[in-house]
């Protein structure tokens, strides 16, 4: 559990990016963000949506330092793990390790939320992590992608948007908002 710092500001800190990037070659970096903000707030809780890639990486990396996670999901649990699976293996991607690593994650998640969306599958889910969000924690390759081309989904709701989210909602970089660069893969 994470140690309260009299002074310092209770936060929740959202974790989000890229699902296909290679987020175990930027855990050192995860872990100096996590330091940084450590050193302004008080980090009560991670809240990621523990997908492949990213989002996983994020929270393995809190887990590690011994903060609580929130689980934000975009489907029911058992529905979510198959779409992960599935989701993987439609983009070339092994996934049966890393589908025991999000279970292991969901697994010590203290609390979970549910948070849909009709037409971009994991929308929901970011904008219920930025609306949580204290500080948001990005890995991101800097590509703004958008959500709809032609009238018609092309992105399930993703890193670009839960940015663009977060500095309308007025977190700062460098400050509140640390924006980890990947390559997609």
């Amino acid at each position: 559990m994470s140690k309260t710092n009299v002074g310092k500001r209770d936060v929740v800190v959202a974790g989000i990016g890229h699902r296909f990037c290679q987020a175990q070659n930027h855990n050192e970096e995860i872990l100096k963000v996590f330091r940084q903000i450590a050193e302004r707030y008080n980090v009560v809780e991670v809240a990621t949506c523990c997908a492949l890639g990213a989002d996983l990486a994020i929270a393995e990396c809190a887990i590690s330092l011994g903060y609580p996670i929130c689980a934000i999901l975009p489907m029911e649990r058992q529905l979510y793990l198959q779409e992960i699976l599935l989701d993987a293996t439609q983009n070339g991607k092994t996934a049966t390790s890393d589908l025991r690593r999000v279970e292991n994650v969901l697994n010590r998640a203290h609390r979970t939320i549910v948070a849909t969306h009709p037409t971009h599958p994991y929308l929901g889910a970011t904008q219920k992590l930025v609306e949580v969000a204290d500080v948001l924690v990005a890995l991101w390759d800097g590509v703004q992608t958008p959500l709809e081309q032609d009238g018609k989904p092309i992105n399930q709701g993703g890193t670009y948007h839960g940015i663009f989210m977060a500095l309308n909602k007025g977190l700062q970089l460098g400050t509140s908002l640390f924006v980890v660069k990947v390559a997609r893969n």
